[in-house]
C-alpha cells in the first residue's frame, strides 16, 4: 500500500506543486514561530484542504489552512501534550512512538466525525490492528524527509514537507471508512460523513 500511496502522491504533487510548497512553508513558519503547537494547530487544516483539493482535482488554497482552527484545538492539544509528555519522560525516544500511534487522530480531528478524546482512541485502535502498515508509512515518510533534506543541504525540505502531508492524506482517504468501522465496533460514536 505504501508504494501505491507514494505513486499517487507524486501525481497529486505534480499537478499543483507551487500551492503545495506554499502550504508546507506556511506550516513550517507558523510551527517555527509557535513551536510544537503552531504546526499542530494547522495540521487539521492541511488535512482538510489537502483532501478537498485531491478529491476536487484542484490546487490547494493556502488560506483554507486557517479555517476551523477552533474546532480542532481539543484533539490537537491532546496529541501535542501526549508527544511532549511521553517524549520528555522517555528522553525523546517516545515521541516517534506517539507520532506513529496517534497520527490518525489528526486525520480524525480534521474529519470532525468523533469527539476529541475519541480521535485519539480511533487512532490507537486502528494502529494497533494495522501496526505494520502504519510503521511502513512512517518509515517511508522519514526516509523521504531525510533523503530530501540531506541530498539538497536542507532545501529539499521545502518540497518534502508538503509531499509527506499529501502521502498521509492519500493514505487516510484509502483507509478512513475502515478506521471508522473499527471505531464503531469498539463503541465509539462516529458521526455520518
Amino acid at each position: 500500500m505504501v508504494a501505491q500511496t507514494f505513486n499517487e502522491s507524486i501525481e497529486v504533487f505534480k499537478k499543483h506543486p507551487v500551492p503545495w510548497i506554499l502550504i508546507g512553508l506556511v506550516v513550517m513558519v507558523v510551527g517555527g514561530m509557535i513551536p510544537i503547537l503552531g504546526g499542530l494547530i494547522l495540521l487539521p487544516g492541511v488535512v482538510r484542504e489537502g483532501r478537498a483539493s485531491i478529491e476536487g482535482d484542484r490546487a490547494p488554497d493556502v488560506g483554507a489552512l486557517f479555517n476551523g482552527i477552533g474546532n480542532d484545538i481539543g484533539p490537537m492539544f491532546l496529541y501535542g501534550l501526549a508527544q511532549i509528555v511521553i517524549g520528555t519522560v522517555t528522553c525523546g525516544l517516545g515521541a516517534p512512538v506517539v507520532w506513529i500511534l496517534l497520527w490518525y487522530s489528526v486525520e480524525a480531528a480534521a474529519d470532525g466525525r468523533v469527539e476529541a478524546p475519541d480521535a485519539l482512541r480511533v487512532s490507537l485502535q486502528w494502529t494497533k490492528r494495522n501496526l505494520a502498515d502504519t510503521i511502513m508509512m512512517a518509515l517511508a515518510c522519514s526516509f523521504i524527509a531525510t533523503l530530501g533534506a540531506t541530498l539538497t543541504c536542507g532545501l529539499g525540505i521545502i518540497v518534502v514537507t508538503p509531499f509527506i502531508f499529501i502521502m498521509w492524506t492519500v493514505h487516510w482517504m484509502k483507509i478512513r471508512e475502515d478506521v471508522y468501522a473499527i471505531a464503531e465496533q469498539n463503541g465509539i460514536t462516529v458521526a455520518p460523513a
